[in-house]
Parts: structure tokens; C-alpha cells; sequence
């Protein structure tokens, strides 16, 4: 009777913890512009320059990239993989690089994590983030460096790019398939 009551118990607890969280799930970077960032030119600017791209560093750390960064990090360190192989595990988050002083990286801000984790992306991007259009979002105000990096990893993992716009000082989170449909 008591391994019945304790089994119970137990069960409750697995449905309350699972309850309190929302589901999260991670979808496969956009393949489309992993292939159109494979086969650009670097003696020219990408198409995806102003945008931020991630990837995973140790030490839980996480770099904010550029396209031009994804290149010397594939020279320098992944030369092994084809580059269109390394840009699908990078952005993938499924290798860890080296980040050095040559990357700007940043941890998780906690805060933002925890919404995340709770939340689920929908709660989290209407907490964060103001509606443009169904695939552009804007970055809410008073929000500070940290939480804004570790706002647009969590959306890059869900295909959205971040930019910053110089012109209305604001920065946006765009949809990668609504950015491949009007380039």
C-alpha cells in the first residue's frame, strides 16, 4: 500500500513539474540559407550581413557571429568539414568552438532563460517583443545587453535573425523564411 501511495505521489510530481513548463521545440536551422550562405563569394558582403548568427563556445558560453566570422571560424577550425557541413552543426548548435578574444560571447541571462523555460516561445516572444508583421518582431525597450543577446539566441533557435535598424534605432527579429522568400 505504501509503494502504491509513494508511486502516486511520485507521478503527481512528474505532471506538476511537466505542467509548469512549456514545450520549446527546436527546429533545424533554415537549410535554405545555410546553401545560399555556402555558396557566396567572400570577396563581396553577404546578402545575410547584417545579421546575427550563434553558436555554442565551452564553458556555457555563446558567441554572437557574423558570416565573415563563420568563414575564419570554419578556416581555422573546422577545416575538415565541407563549409556547407560546418555551417549545418554550427548553426545547429551541434559543434562547440573555440571562442577566444576574437568572438563576443555571453552567457544565458537567467531571467530570460527562466521565461523561456516556463513560458514557452509564444509567452516568451510577446513578453519581449512587439508584433510588426505575422515575421518581423521588435525588440521591447529597457532591456539590457545581456538579456537582448540571450533573447535573440533563443530566437535564432527558432529561425528568426536579428538586426539592428539605424534608422528607427531599434532592433527587430525577422523570420529566416520570410527573409529567404524577399531577398
Amino acid at each position: 500500500m505504501l509503494k502504491i501511495k509513494l508511486q502516486l505521489v511520485i507521478g503527481l510530481l512528474i505532471i506538476s513539474v511537466s505542467c509548469n513548463t512549456k514545450e520549446n521545440k527546436i527546429e533545424k536551422f533554415n537549410p535554405k540559407i545555410i546553401d545560399i550562405i555556402s555558396k557566396e563569394d567572400f570577396n563581396y558582403p553577404s546578402t545575410f550581413t547584417p545579421f546575427l548568427f550563434f553558436g555554442k563556445c565551452e564553458s556555457n558560453k555563446v558567441a554572437i557571429l557574423h558570416v565573415q566570422e563563420l568563414k575564419m571560424i570554419h578556416e581555422l577550425q573546422y577545416r575538415d568539414l565541407e563549409f556547407v557541413d560546418f555551417l549545418n552543426q554550427i548553426l545547429n548548435q551541434s559543434i562547440i568552438i573555440n571562442c577566444s578574444e576574437k568572438f563576443y560571447f555571453f552567457y544565458i541571462d537567467s531571467r530570460v532563460n527562466d521565461v523561456y523555460r516556463k513560458e514557452g516561445f509564444v509567452d516568451f516572444s510577446k513578453q519581449f517583443c512587439d508584433v510588426i508583421d505575422p515575421n518581423t518582431l521588435m525588440l521591447k525597450k529597457n532591456i539590457t545587453k545581456n538579456q537582448r543577446n540571450s533573447i535573440f539566441y533563443f530566437f535564432f533557435r527558432h529561425n528568426y535573425l536579428s538586426y539592428f535598424d539605424d534608422k528607427t534605432g531599434r532592433y527587430y527579429l525577422r523570420n529566416t523564411s520570410y527573409i529567404i522568400n524577399n531577398n
